[in-house]
């Protein structure tokens, strides 16, 4: 009977011991970080390019609601599915037009030195207040993409020396540009870096959030705190925005410091857009030519 009972003890004990043992730990779900997607959708044919867009009135403080993660990934994949759809069925290269005004732009001088971009800047900062570019450059459209041309002109650099693919706005063919000579970034911009946007209007008038690139402006400086100040050419002229892409969703501090202006009004079906919201990406000034 002695003999029984030590054999059973660890019969016995082995409950013990295995509730002894700490349950699993969950394993966390990948984190999937929305604001790293930088990728533009497609674009239909188009109206003109000109951008009919500017900041909300200064009573418009209210930061639009929060999505839920559900919503930020769903959106994330579409814009995934439109970038690819982007890299199928846009024309070859081969299918590019000459731009209009394009050969204006006079070959950087050989004694330029030093970095294009304070150039491009100081460009960009004296033509703030300008209502309408022809009057100052008049090869030039009067849009958004005109403001940029005439900045970096300045530098002797031609944007859409490349031409156009057929039904592609301006906006995307200096996106091209940017990214055919390695120029794209999302890390801290430069004076005179170009800053690009989308959907910052319906551009193809259906009512969706499917435009692709439409918008483009000048960066002037960054704040120790991430803010951009960028010029670009909105609805009543030339002016200066703000952009924060790490707080995109936030209007104004607590303290009245504008983060990111509205850059998209409000509409029947849609809410207004931030800056911050509908940022795409930098190009950066030394890398274009």
């Amino acid at each position: 009977m002695r003999t029984l009972a030590l054999l059973t003890l660890p019969l016995l004990a082995a409950p013990a011991l295995a509730a002894s043992q700490p349950a699993p730990r969950p394993v966390p779900a990948p984190h999937f970080d929305v604001a790293q997607l930088w990728v533009p959708p497609p674009l239909p044919a188009p109206p003109p390019d000109t951008d009919t867009y500017a900041p909300q009135p200064e009573e418009a403080e209210e930061a639009p609601p929060t999505r839920s993660a559900r919503e930020q990934v769903a959106e994330a994949g579409e814009a995934f599915v439109f970038a690819l759809a982007a890299e199928v069925f846009l024309p070859p290269d081969s299918e590019v037009v000459p731009a209009a005004g394009a050969g204006a732009v006079q070959a950087r001088p050989a004694t330029f030195s030093g970095r294009p971009g304070p150039v491009i800047a100081r460009r960009a900062v004296k033509l703030v207040g300008v209502r309408n570019l022809r009057r100052v450059v008049r090869h030039v459209p009067d849009d958004c993409s005109g403001l940029v041309r005439a900045s970096y002109e300045s530098a002797g650099i031609d944007l859409v020396g490349g031409g156009f693919r057929p039904g592609e706005n301006a906006v995307t063919a200096i996106w091209r540009l940017a990214r055919r000579q390695g120029a794209l970034h999302r890390h801290t911009p430069h004076p005179g870096d170009l800053v690009f946007f989308r959907e910052t209007y319906d551009r193809n008038r259906d009512g969706r959030r499917n435009d692709g690139l439409t918008h483009i402006g000048v960066v002037e400086s960054v704040d120790p705190d991430g803010t951009v100040t960028f010029i670009h050419r909105a609805s009543k002229g030339v002016t200066r925005s703000k952009l924060n892409p790490r707080q995109p969703r936030t209007f104004r501090t607590p303290r009245g410091e504008t983060l990111n202006d509205y850059l998209r009004p409000a509409s029947k079906r849609l809410r207004a857009y931030l800056t911050g919201e509908l940022f795409v990406g930098y190009a950066a000034a030394d890398r274009l030519r």
